[in-house]
């Protein structure tokens, strides 16, 4: 299993700007780790000292 970072396109891409806040939701970041949005919430809930 080879882990490589995705690119400087791919992650300011899924900034997202909510009321001069920027976010970065869910899905985007499961997608850039290479999960499930599921699989990502559970982990996130796993680790939640992590938050």
């Amino acid at each position: 299993m080879t882990n490589t970072l995705p690119s400087t396109h791919e992650v300011q891409s899924a900034i997202h700007r909510l009321g001069g806040t920027r976010v970065v939701l869910a899905e985007d970041l499961a997608q850039l780790s290479g999960k499930s949005v599921n699989n990502f919430n559970q982990a996130v809930s796993r680790n939640k000292t992590l938050r």
